[in-house]
């Protein structure tokens, strides 16, 4: 069912993959969603930095991800994470995320809701979402990767 809470008080902002499609324009339609209500814009990663940092959560219904560098992106900047539960998405994201399946409609609406509708939750996965973030850095990268060689090596 439609979220009258969300959509009182929520923008979707599309970032990057050119103008949206007729096919995309005409599902907005049909959902009763304006241009005022989901926004399609490009730009450089200064953009896209601008856009999380200003975000009220960062929604990511992917159903098949290599690795999930959206999702870190979004953490590191202080940008809290709902995503799908599939894929390598929840090994990345670990307890950082709220989690929906991206085949439930409901699903996804109630993960939303619980995040946006509410500043604790904000909060506690933006806290979370930061010390995932360092679970990945380049240093801690670059010291296992010389573990994995040095076993190799004998």
């Amino acid at each position: 069912a439609a979220s009258p809470v969300l959509k009182a008080g929520v923008r979707i902002v599309c970032f990057g993959g050119g103008l949206l499609t007729p096919a995309e324009r005409s599902l907005l339609a049909e959902l009763k969603l304006s241009a005022d209500d989901v926004v399609q814009v490009g730009g450089n990663d200064e953009r896209l930095a601008a856009l999380y940092q200003g975000a009220s959560a960062f929604v990511y219904p992917s159903k098949y991800e290599g690795f999930g560098i959206p999702p870190l992106e979004a953490m590191s900047l202080g940008c809290p994470v709902i995503c799908s539960n599939t894929s390598s998405i929840p090994e990345v994201v670990g307890n950082a995320g709220a989690f929906f399946d991206p085949n439930d409609v409901e699903w996804i609406r109630q993960a939303i809701e619980s995040v946006v509708m509410s500043p604790e939750r904000r909060q506690e996965l933006i806290n979370l979402g930061s010390d995932r973030v360092n679970a990945f850095s380049w240093a801690r990268c670059a010291m296992e990767t010389l573990a994995v060689y040095r076993k190799l090596a004998g």
